[in-house]
């Protein structure tokens, strides 16, 4: 299974570096396959799962767009969000997060406020993963039981925490360690920029087997890392 990371798209900041525009995500999905694309909700953490998705976070200001985007491509994401980002400068408003979840997406958190949990003490962290999973379910989402780490930082006492507060998967960025998605370990996702150069994701063409989860990762990582573009760890 191979998770896509996406910030925002199509924005007008020529120098946005967090930016993919639909050309690049145009690209994407004729390089791994419509056909081989998943429901993120059919995931929930299988290694035996077969495919790709996306995931969007932070709730900025551009995720209808990205939204609408996908869902002409009959592709559901999911929405990481920042309850405490919500409506403001540059961010999503939750008639827009309701919108999307009305385009047959997903909504999930993020934390409450994009803080660095590893500077943060275990109750700290608890209320950050507490408030937003109540915003979110105080406001009418049918949220995902997904979690990803703010900046994709964690650490070992991290990772238990989310567990024991139920959540099935939980998403970093790009991991070192290729292991199976159980739920105390971290689905690594890799993030699309705006220099991103897809040229090379041609070569895993040939590798249809999605499931092979180790050699998978390990290809992608390796061709990602020799892109011209930067990838954003």
């Amino acid at each position: 299974m191979l998770a896509i990371l996406l910030h925002r798209f199509n924005s007008e900041d020529e120098y946005d570096e967090y930016n993919c525009n639909s050309v690049i995500l145009e690209q994407i999905i004729e390089v791994l396959g419509a056909d081989n694309y998943v429901d993120p909700k059919d995931f929930a953490g299988s290694k035996n799962c077969k495919g790709w998705f996306i995931t969007v976070d932070d709730g900025n200001s551009t995720d209808l767009e990205l939204a609408r985007f996908l869902s002409s491509h009959a592709m559901r994401a999911v929405f990481f969000i920042n309850p405490g980002l919500i409506g403001d400068l540059n961010y999503a408003s939750i008639e827009e997060l309701r919108t999307i979840e009305t385009l047959g997406h997903y909504i999930a958190n993020h934390s409450f406020s994009h803080s660095n949990l590893i500077k943060l003490n275990n109750m700290e962290i608890s209320d950050q993963i507490r408030l937003a999973k109540e915003w979110i379910q105080k406001n009418g989402f049918n949220q995902l039981n997904y979690f990803a780490y703010p900046w994709g930082r964690n650490n070992f006492a991290i990772r238990r925490l989310v567990k024991n507060m139920g959540y099935e998967v939980a998403f970093g960025v790009t991991a070192r360690k290729f292991d199976d998605c159980s739920p105390s370990g971290v689905l690594p996702r890799f993030a699309v920029t705006s220099s991103f150069d897809i040229a090379q994701l041609h070569r895993v063409l040939a590798m249809r087997n999605f499931g092979h989860a180790e050699s998978w990762f390990r290809e992608i990582f390796r061709i990602l890392q020799t892109c011209k573009g930067k990838l954003v760890i």
